[in-house]
């Protein structure tokens, strides 16, 4: 019958066997892949469900280091029925962060000379460039008015100082 290609036991009908293994895995303190192996299986209504090896990583994107998700999306603002960034959200710093707002910055200007935004108003990046949001898609970006855009950037500054450093 089928074995475990990790341990070589043998598995019994029905039986699961997870193990993990080392690798780079997107799954943080679980140090590599998860992987599920199992028999065919024989559903009540007679269908035959095939067995195998599945890892995780075929379904699970790779985020790069330091990326997390939000669940808590308490007080975020609903003013102009803006939607939320899905994520993966990592917080960008230093260079990195400077060249990315810098590109920003120029996006933005050309979108207004342009007349995509209108001038004087604030262009809000739905998902923050701090955030790991792109600079320069325009689907990332909505013109607000200040007063508007001033609560998204409470929230936003708000969140990164409850994150640790």
């Amino acid at each position: 019958g089928p074995t475990n290609i990790w341990t070589g036991k043998s598995l019994r009908d029905g039986q699961s066997i997870w193990s993990l293994r080392g690798g780079s895995g997107g799954h943080g303190g679980l140090g590599g892949d998860i992987i599920s192996e199992f028999p065919d299986f024989v559903h009540s209504n007679g269908k035959v469900y095939k067995g195998g090896t599945y890892t995780s990583n075929n379904n699970t994107p790779s985020y790069p280091q330091g990326s997390f998700s939000i669940t808590n999306w308490t007080n975020y603002p609903n003013a102009g029925n803006l939607p939320r960034p899905s994520g993966p959200f990592r917080m960008i710093e230093g260079q990195e962060y400077i060249d990315a707002r810098s590109l920003a910055n120029r996006t933005n200007e050309m979108l207004k000379r342009q007349g995509v935004f209108p001038r004087g108003t604030d262009i809000h990046e739905i998902h923050p460039v701090k955030f790991g949001g792109s600079p320069t898609d325009i689907s990332n970006k909505v013109a607000l008015p200040r007063n508007i855009h001033s609560q998204f950037t409470n929230w936003w500054n708000n969140l990164q100082r409850s994150l640790p450093r």
